[in-house]
């Protein structure tokens, strides 16, 4: 089957370079071969498809947030998978079931071989878009990615994510794990080069209700520690940013 992965990976690079990307869709959803009227063999097409998908070169151009102009992850995620992944349909009841298997297979595959970042979004299209989204497979991928984040970046480089992508990640390590969780965050806000100001900007809007600064304070459970770092180092500029201001006010002036 890698093969088969390989060979397509190449077809849509070279497609995308030639021509464009929505002619890769295109060729993705032949490939797949809609009139198929095996689901189990329509489902094993998909799964390569989606694994070469997401293996393309252009997924190393990722940035750190959700504005992919490229948008596979999207495509993969919300357009091949829920369509293509079945294991029983029934056009005239518009009921379906899915593959949870080759869905499975097929998610931990791409957050294993994938472009990190890219991996990262895909993380967050399946966990944020999805109540298919089985409790293990999340967990699953989450763990792999979480190994990634461990050997091959900086122990930072998670918070260089957006809001939205750190919030998806963090709340499922810290379902699973919230000790080894508040370890990790412990340990990074200790770190001399954490973000500190970064962090908070990402985290708390400066919204009347205090609503993201109290989202922020139950996932994260060290409110005296970051007041401890924002002691040691805040500065003037700093505090003329609304959410640094927002959290001094409100835990650390007091």
């Amino acid at each position: 089957m890698s093969k088969d992965i390989d060979y397509l990976t190449q077809l849509f690079n070279e497609l995308y370079d030639k021509y464009s990307l929505e002619e890769v869709k295109r060729a993705a959803i032949y490939w797949i071969n809609p009139s198929e009227k095996d689901l189990k063999v329509q489902s094993k097409r998909a799964a390569k498809v989606c694994k070469a998908l997401a293996t393309m070169s252009i997924n190393n151009e990722c940035e750190y947030h959700l504005i992919n102009p490229y948008n596979l992850d999207i495509f993969i995620s919300m357009d091949l998978m829920p369509a293509y992944m079945l294991s029983q349909a029934d056009d005239m009841f518009h009921s379906r079931k899915y593959d949870e298997d080759c869905i499975f297979e097929t998610c931990r595959y791409i957050v294993q071989n994938s472009a990190i970042r890219f991996s990262m979004i895909f993380l967050y299209q399946i966990r944020h878009n999805h109540a298919w989204a089985q409790k293990d497979n999340l967990i699953s991928m989450f763990s792999i990615l979480r190994e990634r984040l461990y050997t091959e970046l900086d122990e930072l480089e998670i918070f260089k994510y957006s809001k939205a992508i750190q919030e998806v990640f963090f709340g499922i390590w810290k379902a699973k794990d919230s000790k080894e969780f508040l370890a990790f965050i412990t340990k990074s806000v200790e770190n001399p080069n954490f973000p500190i100001v970064k962090f908070i900007t990402y985290h708390i809007d400066n919204t009347q209700d205090d609503s993201s600064y109290l989202e922020f304070l139950r996932l994260f459970e060290c409110k005296e520690l970051i007041a401890n770092r924002l002691k040691s180092g805040i500065t003037e500029e700093d505090m003329n940013n609304p959410s640094i201001a927002l959290f001094y006010k409100k835990c650390v002036a007091d």
